[in-house]
């Protein structure tokens, strides 16, 4: 799995340039790292990178299940906000980078 730290990685949407800052957890698929944006250096992101073969028909339907659910939610207030996202498929695999908000107070875990 490739490590995206100290990478710049452009969300065209929201005109963001996210610079990635450190790795927050891996899994088998799912990588989240603490972004920051490049332009103002005081925006922090998450980003969560989903990798998927093309032919795992499960893990792309919960990827694009998650898309979903967290654009039709962008008002509710106790949840973490999807920013901008974008998809690239390689023919084999597809990768989702998912831009959300970033809870600097840690998780629900930590409490």
């Amino acid at each position: 799995m490739c490590d995206y730290t100290n990478k710049k990685i452009n969300f065209a949407n929201s005109k963001i340039q996210a610079k990635i800052t450190k790795r927050i957890s891996l899994s088998n698929q799912n990588q989240v790292y603490q972004c920051i944006n490049a332009i103002n250096l005081n925006q922090y992101y998450c980003l969560k990178i989903i990798t998927s073969r093309n032919d795992d028909k499960r893990t792309l339907g919960i990827i694009n299940t998650e898309i979903y659910l967290l654009l039709n939610l962008k008002t509710a207030q106790n949840l973490v906000h999807l920013i901008d996202y974008f998809t690239l498929d390689n023919g084999t695999c597809t990768t989702c980078f998912i831009l959300m908000e970033y809870c600097q107070n840690g998780t629900l875990e930590d409490k």
